[in-house]
């Protein structure tokens, strides 16, 4: 691996050194003049290190919702941008319609989702979200789960679910999310704070 080394002198400028390894080539200098506004770049990433993290969404229900025991889709109009509480946004953020996600760019990306259950018409012996994933914009898969369980109908039921999916193209790459419960209760939401949300970092490039 090469390095650099970078050295002054008294004429104004600045010298960087980039040391090639042993017995492979000669070095190469790059001088530049020590004046305002002088940047160095480098068109490709350093050693292989991504140049840190360009997009970061983050997206909630609004409001509860009311789910039935089975298999439902979280299509619900109520998922909305995290908007408060001074939110981590960064670069273009994800689109939503009828509970199915777009991504706004190509690219490797971490999807974190956490799901909240309360208000159960009974003990749930199961109660798990699903995450889907389509590579075609239409057959859908599963490509994460989480699951949890109660012992009354009073308690709370947190699950999260994690993916990491290669966008390789923002009109086929898409995600949705569902629940699966053993009997009804409500998906929980609130306005001012993310009980049930989404949130999608872009990790680097596919």
């Amino acid at each position: 691996m090469s390095s650099v080394k970078v050295s002054g002198s008294a004429t104004g400028t600045a010298n960087f050194t980039i040391i090639a390894p042993s017995g492979t080539s000669t070095d190469r200098t790059l001088t530049l003049p020590d004046e305002a506004g002088t940047v160095l770049t480098s068109a490709s990433d350093i050693a292989g290190q991504a140049g840190g993290i360009t997009h970061f969404d983050a997206w909630r229900l609004s409001a509860g919702v009311s789910v039935s025991s089975g298999v439902t889709d979280i299509t619900s109009a109520n998922w909305e941008q995290v908007d408060s509480s001074d939110p981590a946004l960064k670069g273009a953020g994800m689109s939503v319609s009828s509970g199915i996600f777009t991504f706004p760019v190509t690219g490797l990306w971490r999807i974190d989702f956490i799901g909240n259950y309360d208000s159960f018409s009974a003990a749930a012996s199961y109660a798990g979200f699903r995450l889907y994933a389509t590579l075609d914009g239409s057959s859908y898969g599963i490509a994460a789960e989480g699951w949890g369980n109660t012992y009354s109908a009073t308690s709370n039921v947190a699950v999260p679910v994690t993916h990491y999916f290669d966008v390789t193209d923002t009109s086929t790459h898409k995600i949705k999310f569902t629940c699966e419960l053993s009997t009804s209760c409500n998906l929980a939401g609130a306005t001012g704070q993310t009980r049930t949300g989404a949130f999608f970092t872009r990790l680097g490039d596919t």
